[in-house]
């Protein structure tokens, strides 16, 4: 078996070499992912959105609010899919309002999420709102 010489040693594997010429992956509409606090939002509009959010908290404007929660849309005992609401912001008054920030308004992506807009109204009753 022949030795590997020092030189050889320090060279990277193929499979290395690989992975570094693979260009990242990019974002649907080359949307930005900025992180605040230490959580990953989706859009510069959705972070915002969350900025606003700690503002009127701290101002007493809201109650509280809640990100990215979870909601498993099922017909007739049959699971249908997952959707994640961006933002459940609780009024003062015990109101709820239910957000999912959108920022382009085409292509299959705004079609899913305008089916599941839909599913949430029949399963919960719950109306999104769009900003």
């Amino acid at each position: 078996m022949r030795k590997t010489t020092k030189a050889e040693s320090n060279l990277i594997s193929p499979e290395e070499l690989q992975k570094l010429l693979t260009p990242k992956k990019r974002q649907k509409f080359n949307a930005r992912q900025p992180v605040l606090y230490g959580i990953k939002f989706h859009s510069e509009k959705e972070a915002l959105f969350y900025l606003r959010c700690l503002v009127d908290k701290k101002e007493g404007q809201i109650k509280d609010f809640k990100i990215q929660v979870e909601y498993s849309l099922d017909v007739n005992d049959i699971h249908i899919c997952k959707y994640y609401l961006d933002f459940l912001i609780i009024h003062n008054n015990g109101s709820k309002e239910y957000i999912d920030t959108k920022g382009c308004k085409k292509g299959t992506a705004y079609q899913l999420f305008k089916a599941k807009k839909r599913l949430m109204k029949g399963c919960y009753g719950i109306e999104v709102k769009e900003m």
